[in-house]
C-alpha cells in the first residue's frame, strides 16, 4: 500500500513523505518546464538519519576541536602575559639593582689618553658623562676620598709599570654628597711588542659589603664602652705603623690616666664612671686626627699614637700644644648632686724614632713618664728621658 502525503504543487519543487509498508521515504520534485513533466527522487528516512549523524558527529568535533584550539590559543596567551609580567619585574628588578649597585665599566686609551665609559654615570658625576680626557682627570681625583688619595697613585704607577692586573678599593664622592665604597678591578691589554693599548676595567659599589665587614672589624678591634681601639689591636696598629715607616716618620706615644677615677667609682657610682671612661673618649677623638691612633687600655688608661706630618719643621711643638690641651680639657668635674669628684689627667709621652723604635718600649717609656707625673702632683704631662724611674707596674704587663 503507496500512501503519499500532500498534492505536488504545479511548476514548483517540493517534499513530501511516503511509506511502503513500513519504509518511510522522502520524496523530492523538480519541474523541468516542458510538458507538466517533473524530476523525481527518493531517499529512505534511515539514510537521511544515518546523514544527520554523520554531520552531528562531524559538528561535535569540530566544535570540540575549536573549543580545543581556543583554550590552546588563551592558555597561550596566559602563559605570555605572565612571562611577559615576569620580563617586566625582571628588568625593574634589573634597574633598581643596577641603579642601586651603580656598577660603571670604563676604558682608558693609552694613545688617545681618553677615559671612556659604559653605563650612566649619572650617580658619580650628577650628569652622564660618556668620556674624559686624562688632562680632565681632576674631576674624578677630586672625588675620591682623602684617606684614600694614595690609591690613585698607585693606579698610576701601575698604568705606567709592566703589570696586567690590578685591584684596589677606595671611596668616592657621589652626587648626594655620600662617600661610597668602590673596588676598582682592570685588566692592561696589550699588544706583540709589549706596548699598553688599553685599561679595561669597572668600578663596583662595594659600600654594603666593606660596612658590614667595618662593622666586624670593630666588634673585634674596639673597647666596647669607649669605642676605641682595644690594647692588643692598639698595639697591632702601632706596630703595622711602625714597620711600614721605616723609622723615617715623626711620631708620639702617649699614655693618659685619668686621676681621681676610683673616687668617682666609689662616690657616684659606675655609671657616672662609665660617663667619665665615654667623655674621655670623645675629647680624644676632638683632640687628635683619623690618622692618628686612640685606644684604651685599661679601666681609666689610654694611649695615643700621634702621626705628625713629615711637612712639620717643629713636631715637638705639635707634641707639646697636643698635651696641654689634653690636659686642660681632660679637667672635669662629676657631681650627682650632692658629691662632687674633679678628674684630671696625668700624661707620659715617648717619642718615635728618636727614643725608640718598638711598640713595648715606646709604652715603657711613656709609662715611666706617666708614673713620673703621678709622683709630682698630677694634672700634668712630661716627656720620658734617661732620669725618670718608672715607680709602678706598667698596664701594658
Amino acid at each position: 500500500m503507496i500512501r503519499f502525503m500532500p498534492k505536488c504543487k504545479k511548476n514548483q519543487t517540493g517534499i513530501f513523505n511516503f511509506s511502503i509498508g513500513d519504509e518511510s521515504r522522502i520524496v523530492v520534485y523538480t519541474p523541468v518546464w516542458r510538458n507538466d513533466w517533473y524530476v523525481i527522487s527518493t531517499i529512505t528516512s534511515d539514510y537521511i538519519f544515518l546523514q544527520q549523524k554523520k554531520i552531528t558527529k562531524i559538528t561535535v568535533r569540530l566544535i570540540f576541536m575549536v573549543s580545543a584550539v581556543f583554550m590552546i590559543i588563551i592558555l597561550f596567551l596566559s602563559r605570555m602575559m605572565i612571562l611577559r609580567a615576569r620580563l617586566e619585574k625582571d628588568n625593574s628588578r634589573y634597574a633598581i639593582n643596577y641603579e642601586t649597585s651603580q656598577t660603571l665599566i670604563f676604558d682608558y686609551d693609552f694613545e688617545k689618553k681618553m677615559i671612556e665609559f659604559t653605563g650612566n654615570t649619572s650617580f658619580l658625576f650628577g650628569e652622564n658623562i660618556k668620556s674624559i680626557p686624562l688632562s680632565d682627570f681632576k674631576k674624578i681625583e677630586s672625588r675620591v676620598h682623602e684617606s684614600e688619595k694614595g690609591v690613585l697613585l698607585k693606579i698610576k704607577d701601575f698604568l705606567s709599570g709592566g703589570g696586567t692586573r690590578y685591584i684596589s678599593e677606595l671611596r668616592l664622592l657621589c652626587k648626594n654628597n655620600e662617600y661610597i665604597w668602590y673596588r676598582i678591578t682592570g685588566n692592561i691589554i696589550r699588544d706583540k711588542e709589549n706596548v699598553p693599548l688599553k685599561f679595561i676595567g669597572n668600578a663596583v659599589n662595594v659600600n654594603a659589603q666593606i660596612m658590614h665587614e667595618q662593622e666586624l672589624k670593630t666588634m673585634v678591634e674596639t673597647d666596647g664602652l669607649s669605642g676605641l681601639l682595644n690594647k692588643v689591636y692598639m698595639e697591632k696598629s702601632v706596630s703595622k705603623f711602625i714597620e711600614e715607616s721605616g723609622g723615617t716618620e715623626f711620631a708620639a706615644f702617649f699614655i693618659i690616666d685619668l686621676d681621681n677615677f676610683k673616687l668617682v667609682n666609689d662616690k657616684l657610682g659606675h655609671s657616672y664612671g662609665d660617663q667619665a671612661i665615654c667623655d674621655t673618649a670623645n675629647k680624644l677623638s676632638l683632640v687628635f686626627s683619623e690618622r692618628d691612633f686612640i685606644g684604651r687600655i685599661g679601666g681609666d688608661e689610654f694611649c695615643v699614637f700621634l702621626c705628625v706630618k713629615s711637612s712639620v719643621k717643629n713636631p715637638m711643638q705639635i707634641v707639646e700644644k697636643k698635651a696641654k690641651t689634653l690636659r686642660d680639657i681632660l679637667s672635669e668635674d662629676y657631681t650627682n648632686g650632692d658629691v662632687s669628684v674633679h678628674v684630671t689627667a696625668s700624661i707620659g709621652i715617648s717619642l718615635f724614632p728618636n727614643q725608640a723604635t718598638l711598640f713595648k718600649s715606646l709604652f715603657k717609656m711613656a709609662d715611666t713618664a706617666l708614673y713620673h707625673v703621678k709622683n709630682n702632683g698630677k694634672n700634668n704631662f712630661a716627656i720620658f728621658d734617661e732620669d725618670m724611674q718608672n715607680h709602678g707596674e706598667s698596664v701594658y704587663e
